[in-house]
Parts: C-alpha cells; structure tokens; sequence
C-alpha cells in the first residue's frame, strides 16, 4: 500500500526574524503566508548584501548548512522561520502492523526528530495511549521473543532502535484474523529511526544484527507478569528467516511453546 506524510509547521521567531529551515516532503499551511516549498527566509546578513531576499537565504543555507537527504534544490529548502515535522506511513501486507518515518532535520548541529506525536498518529488511526516507555538492550546474536501481553492488559507497541540494528517481526496471533499466523518484519536502525507500530494481538520479537543495539519502545498497558506470554521463536508453523544462525536466547524464550500449543488469547475484531 503506499505510503502518505502527514506534517505540521511549528514556528520559532527570534526577534521577529526569520531564519532559513529544511522542509519536507510536504507543507501544510498554517499560516496562509507560505506556498507550498515558496516560503522566504531573512538571514540578518539581509541589509548588508543587496540580494533579494530568498538570494540571500539561499546563500546562508549554502554556505552554512548542509540540505537534508533527499533534497535536490536548496530552493525548495527554503520555508519560514520553523521546524517541520512529519512521518511516512507504510502498511505492511498486514495492515495493521506500520513502517513509521519520522522526518529528520538536519544542519551543522546534528539533527532534530520528533518520534511521536497523537495527533499525527491518531489521523491515520492509531488512537492508543501509550503508558509505558521500555529500554534494552542487546548484544550481536541475542534473539529476545516471541513476546505478547494477554487481555484485559493487551498491548499495541511502538518499536524504534537508537542505536545499532535489529531484524524485528511481529506475527499475527487473532484468531478469526484473515492474516492469521503470518508475520511482518523490518530492519530497524538508529541510523534511519524507523519505527514499528504493532497493533495488540500480535507476538513480536527481534535479533541483534551488530555488536550493540539499544532499543527503546513503548506499550499502551502497563506490563503484567499474571498476562505475559509467547511462542517458540522458531516455529516452522510461522517459519521466520531469521538473519542469524544460532541465536542466543534467555531459558525462558527457549522454553516457549509452538504456535499451534501456545495459549491464545485474542480474537480478531474487523
């Protein structure tokens, strides 16, 4: 399915000056002043060079910052006095498992990426409230799955990595589901930010690809150890092509019962 950006402009005057900023893929006008990619910006050097204004602006982004990936014209950079921010929606052949990317704006500085924000969301349906924020993290090889949370305590989860790269999958465990037993998966990096949203009702586990992978996701129920559950990682029933051979797993994930054995507590709502 493709994908669509969904974006907000957040100005930040300084004194009533206006300063150049990456745009991205697309403006949403909330001030009535700005085209679309034809916004000007005034750098102070404005007074000094006698250049029109959006000449100037072009010659301080060209001279002091470096245009985001993906931007071919240093014209189409220039916006008003603001920080754009926007995220790609993707649907996997599971719908209800979504490649998230965020924006992110760059300049001599490093960057700046927004990871999360409701209402951004909640326009292409994800209307959880998230409660939990977790962190961990993994060594090369280290396989942690599969992992689900049982109702009344079900939890949706944004999965992002911020440091190093995972192989991260989510399988559909909703019985009456029409992708039932199937698995949706991705790289996720913290050179790129993508996320992952996995709706509740789905197992979800990654592996380690690299010496040392943070990731940090958030959950829309607080964990229960009364509700936790999971399934053999390895299952031939769900039949994951894992990047890796002999994985390292905790006694607990090894211990895992099969797809067709593990308790199921989900049913698929339409």
């Amino acid at each position: 399915m493709p994908g669509f950006w969904t974006s907000h402009l957040w100005l930040r005057p300084v004194g009533g000056t206006r300063y150049p900023a990456a745009r991205s893929e697309e403006i949403l006008d909330t001030e009535g002043e700005y085209s679309h990619g034809h916004g000007t910006a005034l750098h102070p050097s404005a007074a000094r060079d006698g250049l029109p204004v959006k000449r100037r602006a072009l010659n301080f982004w060209r001279n002091s910052l470096a245009p985001p990936s993906g931007v071919n014209s240093y014209t189409d950079m220039i916006t008003p006095s603001s920080i754009f921010m926007s995220f790609r929606f993707e649907p996997f052949s599971i719908p209800d498992v979504i490649r998230i990317t965020p924006a992110r704006h760059g300049d001599f500085r490093g960057f700046f990426s927004e990871t999360y924000r409701a209402s951004a969301f909640e326009k292409t349906g994800i209307r959880d409230v998230f409660l939990q924020d977790n962190y961990a993290r993994s060594a090369r090889g280290v396989l942690r799955g599969l992992h689900y949370q049982a109702p009344p305590k079900a939890q949706a989860k944004l999965v992002r990595v911020v440091r190093g790269e995972v192989f991260d999958v989510a399988v559909d465990f909703r019985v009456g589901s029409p992708t039932f037993g199937q698995w949706a998966g991705a790289v996720l990096s913290g050179g790129d930010g993508v996320i992952l949203y996995i709706l509740e009702g789905f197992a979800h586990g990654y592996v380690c690809l690299n010496d040392r992978a943070d990731v940090v996701y958030k959950v829309s129920n607080e964990f229960d150890a009364a509700l936790d559950g999971g399934i053999a990682w390895d299952d031939p029933l769900i039949g994951i092509p894992w990047p890796v051979d002999n994985p390292a797993l905790s006694e607990r994930d090894l211990s895992l019962p099969g797809f067709d054995s593990a308790t199921n507590p989900f049913q698929y709502e339409q």
